[in-house]
């Protein structure tokens, strides 16, 4: 049994909780970056190219559990990469190493994927409040790597950005978190 500690939030007073272990493969858990973006920004990540499923993406009601509900996510498997909305493939994006670091930004009414602070995509964006960074991992083992957030500024394609670490990310399905981590 491992302990997570969840924060205090307004009127809350933080609680460790107990989290329970299993071998089983599936998008049965979920966590959501503490951090929350209210205006334009976005989230930088790297994810190893040895994962067997991680879906990542910005999401402004992420219902804890599974890939569904990330609006804007992108699907990372075996050193392949596919972006997502609401749990439906758009588009294959192509190969990525350990090394690379991609990043999602919300500005100008679209969000934008990065690869290497290259533009793979962009797209409309749906969501129009705060969001946050949410998560699901299929097997024991996959993991997300130095995630980052941050706020931006954009003039003529250009991004520029302060990227401090995200401190936290509370999780919110217990089932499938066996060997998993946010690094």
């Amino acid at each position: 049994m491992t302990l997570i500690y969840h924060p205090a939030i307004d009127g809350v007073d933080a609680v460790p909780d107990t989290w329970v272990e299993s071998d089983a493969l599936g998008w049965t858990s979920g966590s959501i970056s503490i951090p929350v973006i209210s205006a334009n920004g976005g989230y930088e990540f790297k994810i190893p190219s040895t994962v067997v499923g991680v879906i990542i993406g910005i999401a402004d009601n992420y219902t804890g559990i599974g890939y569904k509900s990330i609006q804007h996510a992108l699907y990372f498997s075996r050193g392949q990469v596919v972006l997502y909305e609401n749990g439906i493939q758009i588009e294959s994006l192509g190969s990525y190493a350990t090394a690379d670091t991609f990043a999602f930004w919300r500005g100008n009414g679209k969000v934008y994927v990065l690869q290497n602070g290259v533009k793979i995509s962009s797209r409309p964006q749906q969501i129009t409040g705060p969001f946050r960074l949410a998560s699901t991992l299929y097997a024991q083992g996959d993991s997300i790597v130095d995630a980052k957030v941050t706020t931006l500024a954009v003039a003529s394609g250009d991004v520029r950005a302060v990227l401090p670490a995200i401190t936290g990310m509370v999780m919110q399905g217990y089932t499938n978190w066996i060997g998993a981590e946010l690094l």
